[in-house]
């Protein structure tokens, strides 16, 4: 029978309890949606933060939309993949080793979106800046520092600046992230914002240039920064 039929033979009371009925049964839906999302976004930024593979359950796009809506859904659903995909894994294991790590975060900066140029750079520079990984506190795998608008969690750690022509050991703030996918998110939007010429570059060299090392405001004082980039770029696949 139609659904209109069926309501027009029902009593106003009835109507409304099925209208009650309904309306429950969608907010233990959204309820539902929300812990397992909740909780599988919460394991597997655990499972990053100890490098290790997540396991856990996966929610898909329909139940992150149900709690975020449309528009957010789609940003905190390709976070969640990051964070439960094998990246953290990836770096584990590629740790210490210039070759893999470099391709490691040249696939995941792919991943994100970013041209071949982009993701190259970042991971040249990914590598460079952590010695491929074995030196990232906080996951700031990119040597970005907190400046006064940096309204997130800070660090303070020794680094090397370039003064008079002479590497200086002095200590800087450092932004600090909660997992390797929200730094790789950050230093996106930090070379769009920053160093647009670098990150809107179609080829390397370009790219490299436009940082300005070696300059004030540049991306490093260090004056041969590019060059020490470059034999990362080499190792990429």
């Amino acid at each position: 029978m139609p659904t209109d039929a069926l309501l027009a033979d029902l009593s106003p009371s009835a109507v409304d309890d099925l209208v009650q009925a309904a309306h429950a049964a969608n907010a233990e839906s959204l309820v539902n949606a929300g812990v397992n999302v909740d909780i599988a976004s919460q394991n597997a930024r655990a499972a990053v933060a100890d490098r290790a593979t997540y396991s856990g359950g996966r929610p898909g796009p329909e139940q992150f939309a149900a709690v975020f809506g449309v528009e957010e859904a789609g940003k905190q659903f390709e976070t969640f993949k990051g964070e439960a995909g094998n990246f953290g894994a990836d770096l584990l294991a590629a740790k210490g080793n210039r070759k893999k790590f470099v391709n490691a975060f040249y696939q995941a900066g792919k991943s994100a979106g970013l041209t071949d140029t982009q993701a190259r750079l970042m991971a040249a520079q990914a590598a460079h800046e952590s010695g491929s990984g074995k030196h990232a506190p906080g996951f700031n795998y990119f040597g970005i520092k907190a400046g006064k608008s940096w309204k997130g969690e800070t660090q303070r750690l020794w680094t090397h600046e370039e003064i008079n022509g002479r590497s200086v050991r002095v200590k800087q703030v450092f932004r600090k992230y909660a997992t390797p996918d929200e730094g790789i998110r950050d230093r996106i939007a930090f070379m769009q914002r920053r160093f647009g010429k670098a990150n809107d570059a179609t080829d390397i060299d370009s790219a490299l240039a436009e940082l300005q090392h070696g300059k004030f405001g540049a991306y490093a004082t260090d004056s041969n920064y590019a060059g020490k980039l470059r034999p990362y770029l080499k190792e990429l696949r």
